[in-house]
């Protein structure tokens, strides 16, 4: 079991190579929860974070080295001599990386700081690529949502340059033809795509279920719900919740093409294909809409 005797020695090791006063140690701990008097107090400190202990200890005078040092001593990991000319040793990888995640993030090479970046990044990423970027629309996204970074890192460094950003970026996609994507500013996210109910365009569908019908149109597919809305605008289409039940069981079985027999729904419907006028049921937003433009993000040419 871990003992009072094995904490205290811990300190004594780390104070000593962090340069700092055993007592300061032992209460900046004590005031994240280590305290000595605890039988499991070394389980308890390998749940230490970092980050907790580290604004104390750099206002207490300790330098990053020491810091680092310090800390792997209170962890229990053995600490190993610098690799030569540039190489890696065994069992060091584990040190490097931990080192390198505790920089901030104003020190980053602007290569880590956009293959970090993405919708649940931590904040001080989003902060520094905004910096970086001067309020100008770097970020390129590919068609799947993810990051372009190549794309990104040019647009960051026309940036430095002076230079001027587009609105728009063209890249290749995969089978050759064109894309062009809409650039966009740090913390302005590709545009998501929501889905209206059939029946009532102003409501959202939230999981495929509509508040006001009472019901879930998951089930159905486009092109039965543009029949479904284009009975709608003519009328034809039932308005309490246990109909629209009814109906939308009726098309999961044999679709909506029932609805086309009346002659009004036929006749509007023939009529909006001919025009290309059929209902777009589905909407596209921007979780930034500041300078989003709801009707671009990919087209292919």
């Amino acid at each position: 079991m871990a003992t009072n005797s094995e904490l205290t020695g811990l300190i004594q090791q780390a104070a000593k190579m962090m340069k700092v006063e055993e007592a300061l140690l032992t209460q900046i701990l004590s005031n994240v929860g280590i305290h000595s008097e605890d039988e499991d107090v070394l389980t308890i400190l390998r749940f230490l974070d970092f980050a907790e202990t580290k604004d104390a200890l750099t206002k207490a005078g300790v330098k990053s080295a020491r810091l680092q040092a310090g800390w792997h001593i209170l962890m229990g990991i053995p600490l190993e001599p610098k690799p030569q000319e540039g190489t890696l040793g065994s069992g060091t990888n584990g040190l490097v990386e931990l080192i390198k995640s505790q920089r901030p993030a104003s020190q980053w090479k602007t290569e880590e700081l956009l293959a970090a970046y993405n919708e649940d990044c931590p904040e001080d990423v989003i902060s520094e690529l905004s910096r970086r970027a001067k309020d100008e629309p770097v970020i390129v996204f590919q068609e799947d949502g993810k990051v372009n970074a190549e794309a990104s890192l040019a647009l960051l460094k026309q940036v430095r340059s002076g230079g001027k950003i587009p609105d728009m970026y063209i890249s290749k996609n995969a089978d050759g033809s064109q894309c062009v994507t809409k650039t966009c500013r740090v913390n302005e996210w590709p545009m998501k795509t929501i889905d209206e109910c059939p029946l009532h365009g102003d409501v959202v569908l939230a999981g495929g279920f509509c508040e006001k019908c009472q019901a879930n149109w998951q089930g159905t597919s486009n092109v039965n719900r543009q029949i479904v809305r284009v009975a709608s605008d003519v009328g034809v289409a039932p308005e309490n919740p246990m109909a629209i039940i009814s109906l939308i069981e009726e098309i999961e079985k044999g679709g909506a093409n029932p609805l086309l027999k009346v002659p009004s729904v036929k006749l509007a419907w023939e009529e909006r294909s001919k025009d290309g006028d059929l209902p777009k049921l589905t909407r596209r937003l921007s979780k930034d809409k500041k300078n989003a433009d709801p009707f671009f993000y990919h087209k292919k040419y």
